[in-house]
């Protein structure tokens, strides 16, 4: 009878640990460990980093403030960039994460401006309609 092997999907990627020793696969397991923790870590962050841009688009909305200022969007990459070489990190690698970072901040920012024009025309409306 035929053995029957699957090859993974086009694209897919293999198993974390797939073809590696035991031994390596038990040296690694500490250092995934503490990988997956830093990345809760930073994924935390992350959270609490959008929360305030939340905060921030309100405020824009507020004041028809632009999600994206350019002067702001440099001075974020340009600052992170530096702080990152500091602790060995290239410093093109951070301007793409951060541009990634502000892209869905200012994606973010959008939204909320969209909804609080919606609420405005909404509130206009009704005090047209009732009056009010």
């Amino acid at each position: 009878m035929k053995e029957n092997k699957r090859k993974p999907a086009k694209g897919a990627a293999p198993a974390a640990s797939a073809g590696l020793p035991e031994d390596l696969k038990r040296r690694l397991k500490p250092f995934r460990r503490r990988i997956d923790a830093l990345d809760d870590k930073i994924i935390a962050l992350l959270g609490k980093r959008f929360g305030i841009v939340r905060a921030v688009g309100e405020l824009k909305a507020q004041h028809n403030f632009p999600s994206y200022i350019s002067d702001r969007v440099v001075e974020v990459r340009e600052r992170n960039a530096a702080h990152g070489a500091k602790y060995g990190i290239d410093p093109d690698f951070v301007r793409m994460l951060y541009s990634l970072i502000i892209y869905q901040s200012c994606a973010e920012e959008d939204i909320i401006k969209h909804a609080h024009r919606n609420r405005a025309a909404a509130t206009k409306k009704r005090k047209k309609n009732y009056g009010a």
